[in-house]
Parts: structure tokens; sequence; C-alpha cells
């Protein structure tokens, strides 16, 4: 148990560094286990968003007349998204943090260097200069300072500090020693921030110091390779277990199953055969290997020639260069460095396979006579009997050199192109195009179906607008080990040339590959629906939804399946679905509200406006449908759409005749009335639409010679039947059956044309309404009850003349008064009792010859009893008009 917790007899300042080190380890790996996808070979890009704009129809204007309901139709927006390839950048943050633990490994295994022998400690010295002036540290230029100055402070204050430590400090603690390389690194790293003038100071050195971390990753994987064998020793045979006399046959079959699974992982990583299974993954190896080490190190120090000390220099070498290669997995990941992961991969597999088959023979033929009598063999493990462990090692590393040039020595080709693709990375970052489609060519040439390379040439082909090339760099892209992305990326590229097949072909074969995929599921029901096969799409759709957590997938359903499914379908959908605070989902959602006649108060989303005002394509419909839904409960939202047109001019017609909506539901008449007219006179295409809505509202207004102007002008359907109503609703119940009769012209079926005409007949102008609103007016008597009736009809003549007469006589406010009648008269020209208003508020106001002129206006509109009537009213005011006159002379 003592060799178990070795750390307990150390000094409290050795605990803590090595606890320390050993929690930056777990925090490593456990980043590197939870993002799986840094070891599927072709890394995890994230996605774009295509948003997608399409046309529908809301029953946005709605008259219930009895058992007959008349709507108008509007425009309203629909969104759909479809995913997209992005172009595939290094996750920076993520390298600077992994970049910042390597250093600091690095800082660790520096230290523990300068505890060796002089003779080691050169070599070893020698090693670290050889590969930091091969890091092309040139990239990082220092202001004020020569080209090559940081590679000078790196070698001098490394070299120097360390040869220091190892000459004239021999005593100083290993902790001492790491913590003064953290600060020399520290310092470096705040001296490069501050004087560097290279973009994205980080990643450049990442990149360029790339072979710097891999030999040193490839050196520690290869020295942990034949470490689970020392676990499997010690799995056998140690007390802990107490196998005993079973130790021998126990080790046998798992010998054979690791050597099983190391098979089984070699051939599926070089395509010898498609046995379409591997049992553990290469990185689950060599984590297991690498964390072994730490205790099997420590008898490999005890018995190694140099006489290696596992307390002063061992342990903190192996813990340093763990971290490196840890570092280097995790920058190679998030760069989706797929050819250096598959580097990573091959020397993890060959080296465990072949320096692991040699072991094997070493344990054989020193200690089979010991695991046959269940000694502690793994006590002497590395106290060979006759096969001596340096020759062992030396066979290893030729059995794992047969390997890799049984390959063809592509791992050697693998980590060149992954260099490469860094270096092209680097200047993606920096918008350089052109050298980084170089380097990425550069990367090609050394392995032509790596990922990483074809992905991003494919991604840049196509933000420069060269599709052949994107097409054929996508199609490189899928071959060997493809990603959703690339299949999704050249789907797009053949649908954008409508090649609807071969795009739907791709997809089902990404599909195949990542069938629960929900962005391929996604693009491929999009696919179905552009091709109106709706049961398809639907079907896509759905299965995506079951694999997503965004709702793209169920705003997908609504944009597409609109007009198939029915309203209650829909709504179930967006209910039971997963719900999204996308804005483009919310667009979605507002317009099955809309369809469905809900119209709930709600809050605006803040991110449906950029901070530059303009709207992208999902605000757009966001706001469209926002509008139509909200203005009712909403007064001054026409005016917060009409300043939303101020940013937005080519959207303008849209955003106004929504904004009108808004207006007339839920604010000022008035200014809705006057928006639908502008848009009239300025606008051809739409302008029967247009004449149909202000007909529809005159309707609803109760000015029915309005609405008869309007519709005659419309001869569809639904302008000839709103033609009809009007003239039903006017009191000519029989003109408008006999409009009715203009349908057969649009061979409208017979039988619906002559029941449209019963309708028609029984159609009456609603009665009542006014008076009950004025006796509400009588009862409630405040300004905010008579303010509300004005804004629900400012043209009713009996709303018109109690209003007026509340603030003439209560609130002795003429003027508004007068405003009021003004705006009336706008609209409705033909109510003799506005007109009356406004002759005795212009005899109020001493203007006689406008209160003349509507006078005379009030004998053309009305009969003589009702002029009467009026006449004495008018004569009163006038007469004490006269006599306040006279007397103020």
């Amino acid at each position: 148990m003592n060799d178990l917790f070795f750390w307990k007899s150390w000094t409290l300042r050795e605990r803590v560094t090595f606890w320390g080190l050993a929690l930056l380890i777990i925090l490593a790996l456990a980043g590197l286990f939870l993002n799986s996808l840094a070891f599927n070979g072709a890394g995890s890009a994230n996605w774009d968003i295509l948003t997608r704009v399409s046309d529908t129809s809301i029953p946005a204007n709605q008259l219930d007349l009895g058992s007959f309901r008349f709507i108008i139709q509007v425009p309203s927006v629909l969104v759909t998204e479809e995913y997209a390839a992005p172009l595939m950048l290094p996750d920076t943050r993520q390298t600077v943090l992994f970049l910042i633990l390597a250093i600091l490994g690095l800082s660790v295994a520096f230290a523990a260097l300068t505890t060796l022998p002089r003779f080691w400690f050169l070599a070893g010295l020698s090693v670290f200069i050889l590969l930091t002036v091969f890091s092309r540290t040139e990239f990082l230029t220092l202001k004020g300072l020569p080209e090559r100055s940081l590679l000078f402070l790196i070698l001098i204050l490394y070299g120097g500090t360390g040869y220091y430590f190892q000459a004239f400090r021999t005593q100083t603690p290993v902790s001492s020693r790491i913590l003064t390389f953290l600060l020399i690194s520290l310092a470096l790293g705040l001296l490069t921030g501050s004087l560097t003038s290279t973009p994205y100071p980080a990643y450049a050195f990442a990149a360029c110091s790339m072979p710097f971390w891999l030999v040193l990753s490839v050196i520690f994987l290869l020295m942990s390779a034949t470490d689970i064998w020392y676990g499997l020793i010690w799995l056998t045979t140690s007390s802990v277990t107490g196998m005993g006399k079973r130790a021998l046959p126990n080790f046998l079959v798992i010998a054979f199953i690791y050597l099983l699974i190391l098979v089984f992982a070699y051939v599926s990583n070089t395509r010898m055969a498609d046995w379409g299974m591997v049992i553990v993954p290469a990185y689950l190896l060599a984590a297991v290997a690498a964390i072994i080490g730490i205790w099997s190190f420590k008898p490999r120090c005890d018995n190694s020639e140099i006489h290696l000390s596992y307390r002063e220099t061992g342990l903190w070498l192996y813990l340093g260069m763990f971290l490196v290669t840890a570092a280097m997995t995790g920058m190679a990941a998030a760069a989706h460095n797929d050819p250096l992961l598959e580097v990573l991969e091959d020397t993890v597999i060959n080296g465990q396979l072949g320096m692991g088959a040699v072991f094997l023979f070493y344990i054989a033929v020193n200690f089979l006579p010991l695991l046959r009598d269940g000694y502690r063999v793994h006590r002497v493990l590395y106290k060979p009997l006759k096969f001596n462990l340096w020759k062992a090692r030396i066979i290893g590393v030729g059995a794992v050199v047969i390997l890799f040039s049984m390959q063809n020595m592509l791992p050697l080709k693998q980590a060149i192109a992954g260099y490469f693709n860094g270096l092209g990375d680097w200047h993606t970052l920096t918008e350089k195009y052109r050298p980084a489609e170089q380097y990425y060519q550069h990367s090609l040439q050394q392995e032509f179906q790596n990922h990483k390379a074809n992905y991003s040439l494919a991604t840049l082909a196509r933000v420069q607008g060269d599709k052949n090339a994107a097409v054929y760099y996508f199609r490189q892209a899928t071959l060997k080990k493809p990603s959703p992305q690339a299949y999704a990326g050249l789907s797009n590229l053949l649908m954008e040339e409508n090649l609807y097949f071969e795009s739907m072909f791709n997809l089902k074969e990404g599909l195949r590959k990542f069938p629960e995929n929900s962005a391929l599921l996604n693009n491929l029901g999009i696919l179905y629906a552009r091709t109106n096969v709706a049961d398809s799409a639907y079907y896509y759709l759905n299965a995506a939804e079951r694999n997503s957590s965004d709702g793209i997938p169920t705003l997908n359903i609504i944009g597409t399946l609109v007009n198939v499914l029915d309203t209650p379908t829909l709504d179930s959908l967006l209910r039971e679905g997963p719900a999204s605070s996308s804005v483009s989902w919310h667009a979605n959602r507002l317009v099955v509200q809309n369809l469905a006649g809900r119209f709930e108060p709600e809050t605006m989303q803040r991110d449906a406006i950029r901070n530059d005002s303009l709207l992208s394509a999902g605000g757009y419909a966001y706001w469209i449908n926002f509008l139509y839904n909200q203005g009712r409960n909403d007064e001054t939202l026409g005016e917060k759409g009409r300043n939303i047109v101020l940013h937005n001019d080519m959207l303008a017609d849209d955003l106004l005749l929504a904004a009108a909506h808004a207006d007339f539901y839920g604010g000022d008449k008035t200014r809705a009335l006057e928006t639908l007219l502008s848009l009239l006179n300025g606008e051809t295409q739409r302008s029967q639409l247009y004449e149909k809505i202000l007909g529809h509202w005159f309707l609803q207004l109760g000015l029915y010679e309005q609405a008869i102007g309007y519709f005659s002008q419309v001869p569809d359907e639904e302008g000839i039947i709103g033609h009809a109503v009007a003239q039903a609703l006017s009191g000519n119940p029989v003109a408008g059956s006999v409009v009715i009769e203009s349908l057969k012209q649009l061979n409208v079926d017979p039988g619906q044309i002559e029941m449209l005409q019963q309708q028609i007949i029984k159609l009456a102008p609603p009665s009542g309404k006014a008076q009950d609103r004025l006796t509400e007016l009588k009862l409630k008597g405040n300004e905010k009850a008579y303010l509300a009736a004005l804004r629900q009809n400012p043209y009713d003549p009996d709303i018109v003349k109690a209003v007026a007469e509340f603030y003439a006589v209560r609130q002795s406010d003429v003027q508004e008064a007068y405003q009021i009648v003004v705006n009336a008269l706008r609209f409705n020209e033909t109510s003799p009792v506005i007109w009356g208003e406004y002759a005795l508020l212009n005899l109020e106001l001493g203007l006689s010859d406008l209160a003349e002129e509507a006078r005379e206006k009030v004998r053309s509109l009305t009969d003589d009893t009702a002029y009467h009537e009026f006449h004495t009213r008018y004569q009163a005011k006038w007469t004490l008009k006269q006599k306040q006159r006279e007397e103020f002379r």
C-alpha cells in the first residue's frame, strides 16, 4: 500500500505540487472526454444558420355578421432555417487555454530536466533548443526588437536558468524550480502579448510551435505504451487483488483481451479490413496507460541504468510530459485538425501494439515461472532475469517503426499535413485567404483525404464564389472521416444549382453515417418540402425535432406545412415541441397565433432588432407577425413599426401595412387609414389588396358608402363579396344580391353563389351598438371612457357628437372638440350630425363663414325635420354670439 500511496511520506510542498498538477491533468482529461467529438477524427464545427422567409396569408381582417363572416387575408411571413456549413475556424479560446496548459507542462518537465546529471541535462537541453529553433517564433514580431529576439529570449531564459540550477543550485527543491520556470513563461507571455503586432499571437505561436508539442507528445505516448502491461501484472499478482495461484491464467485471459482490442483498433485504423467496430477508442487506451504510468514510472526509475530519482526527477518529468500531451490533444481538437488527432491515435495504437507485443515477450521470457507460482511479479517487473529491458525497448521501438512503415509512413505525412493546417487556420483567422488556401493545399499534398484541409478549402471557395471548387472539396471531405457539416455544405451548394435529387442523395448518404443528426434530418425535410412532398417533409422534420433541442425543426414544420396542417395541429406542435428563444421560432409561433385568433399580450423579443436597427430575415418576419398580433394590446405599436421603417427602406411596404393594422385595431384609426392610402397612392401591384383592406375597414367603421367605393374597384372574389356586403349593410340587400351575380364571371360554383345570395339578403346594418356605447359613456362620464369610445370608432356620428360636447361643454376645451370633429370629417363627409357639430363649433370659435358653409352642408344632407331641429340650435348659438359681440363693443 505504500507503493500505491507513495506521496504520503513526502513533504507538504511536494504533495501540494503533486496534487496541483494531478488536478490539472484530471481537468484536462475531463474536458477532452466531455467533448467526445474531439476524438472522432473529423472534429466538431459549429453550424451556420441559413434563414429564408416565405409568404403566407393570415385572416387579419374579420367581420362577424351573425352567421356570416367576411374575411380579408393579408400577407404575412413565415421563416424556415437550414443548417449551413460554416468556416471551420479553430476555437481560439480553447487553444489559448490548452497552450497555457502545455507551457505549464513544459515548465514542469524542464524543471525536472535540470535535476538530471550533466550529460542527460545537456542532451535534453539540445533537444529543447532544436525543437524551439524549428518552432518559427519569427512569426511573432516584437515592436522595436530584432526578428528573432523572441527565440533568443526563450533560449537564454530557459537554457541559462536551467544551467544555473543544474550546475550551481543543485539543492534547490523541484517545486521552486517549477515556480521559477512558470514565472519565466508568464513574463515571456506578457512581454509578447504587449509588444507583438501579430494578430492572434497565442494561436500563431501554437500553430508555429506545433512540431515542438507533437514531438514531446509522441515521446510520452511511446514512453507510456507498455504501462498497461504493468497494470495487468499488478492486477493479477498483487496481494490487494488476491489472485495468487490463479495469476497466470488470469493474466493470459486479460492479456488476450487486451491484444485483441489492440488488433481490432489497428485493423480499423489502417483500414486493412472493414470490421465495423472499435472495442476501445485510442484516446481511452492512451489515458489509461498514462494514468497507470504515474505508478509504473517509479519502479522504472528505481531500476534504470541512469539511477533516475522518481521523487526528485521522474514524477515531475512524467507529469510535465503528461500535461503537454493532454494539451496537444486539446489544441488539435479545438482546431478540428484531424490529421494531428490521427497521428496521436496512430502513435497510441502502434506504440501499444508494437512495444506491447515485445514487452509481453519480455514478461514471458523473464517471469513466466514466477507468474505460474503466483509471485508478486509487479515488484520485480523492471528487474529482468534473462532478457534485458533496454533490448526490449529498442526492439519495441523497431516494431513501432515497422508498423508505421506498413502504413507507408502515413503518420509522418499526417503530422506535416496537420502543421500546414494550423498555419492555414491562422491565416484564415486573419482573413488572408490566399495564403490560407496555399497552406491547405500543401496539407493535401501530404494527405489528400484529410478532412480539415478539404473542408476548409471548400468553405473558402464558397466564400469567394467558386462553387465548382467548393463542390469538389466538399465531396473530398466526405471520403475518409466525414462530418455532418461537409454533407450539409455539399447539399446546400447542389440545391443552389437546382440539383434536388443529387442534394437529396447526398443528405441520405450523410444520414447513413450520422443517422440521428438533427441538422441533416432537418435539411432533408426542408428539401422534401420544396419539392412538395409534404408527408416525407413532415417525417424528417419530426425526426429532426426528436433529436434537436434548438427548436429549428419545430419552426420549420410550421414554416413548410402551414398550408397542409390545420391550425390546431400546428398549435399542438408548438406546445409539445422544444421551445426556443430564437426570433425565427417566435416569428412562426406568432403566425400560428394569428391563424388561431389568439392575441394575448406579450412582451417583444429584445433581439428582434439589431443594434444598428436593421432587421435580419428572422427579425423582419417577427416584426411583421408581432405587429399583426399585438396591435390590439399596445396603442403605440404602430408608431414603433413606422420607426423601424426608417432604417429598413427595402421592407417599407410590408412593415407599413402591418403597422397600419396595429394602428387600426389598437391605436389611431385615422393614422391607419392615412398610412394605407399613402401605400395605395404609391403602389400598383398591391393596389387591389389595399383597396379591399380599406373597404373592410370602412365596413367595420360603418362607413358603407366609402366601402362600396373601394370594393367596387376590385374585380376578384373578395372584392365582389365585399361590395355585396357593403350594399346590404347600407340598406340595399337586393343590390348586394345582384352584385354577387358577378361571381359567375370568375367561374365560381353556382351553388356557392346561391348560398352567398341568401346570406347577403339577410344582412342588415348592426343596430343598437352606438346607443349602447352612448349609454355607457353617460354612466361613466369620465374622459378616459370618452377617449376609449372615440378610439374605437372616431367617425361614428353619435360618438363624435358626444365626445365633442364633452370637451366643449364640460372641459371647456373647444379647440380639442373642434379637432375631433375635423378628424371625423376627413373620412365621414356625409354625416349631417358631424357637419352640424362642425357648424356649431365654428360659431363658438367665431368662424361665421365656415359655420354658414357647414349649415348649408347639413341642409343638403338631411330632411326638413332633422334640419329644423339643428337650425333651432344653430340659430340660438348664432344669436348668443351676436349678443356677446354687441356687448363687447
